[in-house]
């Protein structure tokens, strides 16, 4: 699979990196079918070009209704909120470190952030499995 001209018709099942899901769909003109997969794991950076091509209504990959995801490093509540919207799933992800009132944007729930909050004075406290 070497260029995006080719219509591969592509299912993926088991568990997948986001950075596997990506290559695989950066190689066919095709939506790829990712339903079959059940637990995606990788960096935030991966992440963020996944969800895009997830997105409506151009969506170029289609992933599970409940897919997990394990984010290997630190995401933005925006990151975390638009990953969170593709999937009915839990996902597992740092936080960016921030005042208390920026973690209030987070939209969804039942997923598992751990969060670093600094107040007003940059004092530290620790925040684990918000949700």
């Amino acid at each position: 699979m070497d260029t995006t001209e080719n219509a591969y018709t592509i299912a993926v099942t088991g568990t997948a990196t986001a950075a596997q899901l990506n290559t695989i769909n950066s190689k066919t003109s095709v939506a790829v079918n990712a339903s079959g997969v059940t637990a995606i794991t990788g960096d935030s950076a991966d992440f963020a070009l996944l969800v895009a091509a997830a997105s409506s209504p151009n969506a170029t990959i289609t992933l599970k209704a409940d897919v997990t995801a394990t984010v290997n490093d630190a995401i933005t509540v925006t990151a975390a909120n638009a990953l969170a919207a593709l999937t009915t799933g839990v996902v597992t992800a740092t936080l960016t470190t921030g005042s208390l009132s920026s973690f209030a944007e987070l939209a969804e729930t039942g997923n598992a952030y751990t969060a670093t909050v600094s107040d007003a004075d940059d004092a530290e406290l620790s925040a684990t499995a918000l949700s």
